[in-house]
């Protein structure tokens, strides 16, 4: 790929932007496996790379790609209670990252573009109804992935007791 000038990469707490060959390092790590993460503020991707650090010594080679983003897509539905045929839901808010937040438009349908790629966490709500659904996904980079989701309300009953579990409650 071509090598970016200007992106921020960070780990541990210590960071510095590549220079204008897209080159980078970073000092005075501790120890250990470590996660190496770069941010484009220009393209607002990101990218990381695992690497070994050892006190004392410099750990070459370690390049990060950035990746290209996602799509996130989809339907949400309701089955009312009573019913059995999903409807569109509309309002419903939909986010992979719980920053970014789209509404579901009057057929229930749903965008989200410039997701950044792995395993997510796609939630669904309806604040309104109090419904939610949390759905794992894994997205690729570039990857457009149609995600829907159905809210299925039910109704529970019941009959609160005093401790002995067999008188009921006065009201």
């Amino acid at each position: 790929g071509t090598p970016l000038p200007g992106v921020f990469v960070s780990s541990s707490g210590r960071g510095v932007q590549t220079d204008h060959l897209g080159n980078y390092s970073l000092q005075s790590l501790p120890a250990g496996m470590k996660t190496i993460s770069a941010y484009d503020s220009v393209t607002q991707r990101s990218g990381s790379a695992q690497a070994p650090i050892t006190i004392g010594q410099t750990t070459t080679g370690i390049n990060i790609v950035i990746l290209r983003p996602s799509t996130l897509r989809g339907t949400v539905y309701v089955v009312r209670e009573g019913t059995t045929t999903p409807v569109p839901a509309a309002g419903v808010k939909v986010s992979a990252d719980g920053f970014r937040i789209v509404d579901t438009n009057a057929q229930g349908q749903y965008t989200i573009t410039g997701v950044q790629p792995g395993d997510l966490t796609v939630r669904f709500v309806d604040q309104e109804k109090r419904y939610a659904v949390n759905t794992p996904v894994k997205l690729l980079p570039g990857e457009v992935l149609t995600k829907d989701a159905t809210f299925r309300p039910g109704t529970i009953h019941g009959k609160v007791f005093q401790p002995d579990g067999v008188t009921p409650t006065v009201a």
